[in-house]
């Protein structure tokens, strides 16, 4: 469905002879609160084009020179100001004076008998104080948007990261996996690009845990007891039940050099091991998956 943006009713020359504008500003919803804002460079262009129809605002010019010109700017203005993306308030206020006065010089019947005349600075003054304005507005807004910049952590992909992790996991252990242990994974992945990396271990932990009793569950004939409810029970009930000794050695190094000192308030983690261990716990799931399908547990 195509949706006519209010502002972009009033172009009256079509986009193709314009020269369309890059993409506009979008937001991309990551998890519930964050937003990742893309297609920024339509700023610049907006920007470039605004520079641009200014030089020419002069009794050197005819409108006819200039059409083209003020089309691309009222092109930019109008994917401004049917953003919804940026809290650009007093900088939409001024953008709306700067179209409308672009409009006011280029209506139908202006172009028509204005095309091959002398700029009027009956016109153009006003278009030059408020392209003015509407610069100074967006220059003091745009630097108090709270925008930041995440870079990325060791090899890992500040995207993927924050788009959900668990899906830079192997597609036949994705599919193994529980949405309770993908929301794990993609937390922790979440909380590694923001330098929670306490908080990163904590969740990776908690998907290989949520894995391991995955397994369990598997075992024909066999119920998890509802008491001891730990690594080490786990990991003793794994090698009792037929588990690979690789599946259960690393989860017992995962436990005595991770899980157990987490537990206690005193230990963190610095990024760099949060890192680590977000790899390590990687290898431990896809380990898992890879003995339960060995055994015939899943497809």
């Amino acid at each position: 469905m195509v949706v006519q943006l209010p502002y972009l009713e009033a172009l009256e020359i079509t986009a193709h002879e314009a020269g369309i504008l890059p993409a506009w500003l979008c937001a991309v919803h990551i998890g519930t609160y964050m937003l990742k804002i893309e297609n920024i460079y339509g700023l610049y262009e907006l920007g470039r084009r605004l520079q641009e129809l200014n030089d020419k605002l002069s009794s050197k010019y005819s409108l006819g020179e200039i059409a083209i010109n003020c089309e691309q700017v009222k092109q930019g203005l109008a994917y401004l100001l049917n953003d919804h993306v940026l809290p650009l308030r007093s900088s939409k206020e001024s953008a709306t004076k700067l179209f409308q006065s672009i409009c006011d010089m280029t209506t139908a019947g202006q172009l028509k008998q204005n095309w091959q005349e002398p700029l009027n600075s009956f016109y153009t003054q006003p278009i030059a104080q408020n392209i003015a304005n509407f610069q100074g507005a967006l220059s003091e807004e745009v630097r108090q948007i709270p925008l930041f910049f995440v870079d990325a952590e060791g090899n890992l992909s500040t995207d993927k990261l924050l788009k959900g992790a668990h899906d830079g996991y192997p597609s036949h252990v994705k599919t193994i996996l529980t949405q309770l242990c993908k929301d794990e994974i993609d937390e922790a992945g979440r909380c590694l690009v923001f330098e929670r990396a306490t908080a990163s271990g904590f969740h990776i932990l908690r998907s290989v845990e949520i894995v391991v009793k995955q397994y369990l569950a598997m075992i024909p004939g066999f119920t998890i007891p509802p008491l001891n409810r730990n690594w080490g029970e786990y990991i003793k009930l794994l090698s009792s039940n037929g588990a690979d000794t690789k599946v259960t050695d690393h989860l017992q190094r995962i436990k005595d050099n991770y899980r157990n000192p987490l537990m206690h308030p005193e230990d963190t983690l610095e990024l760099h091991e949060a890192a680590s261990l977000f790899a390590v716990c990687q290898s431990m799931t896809e380990s898992i998956v890879a003995d339960m399908k060995k055994r015939g547990f899943i497809q």
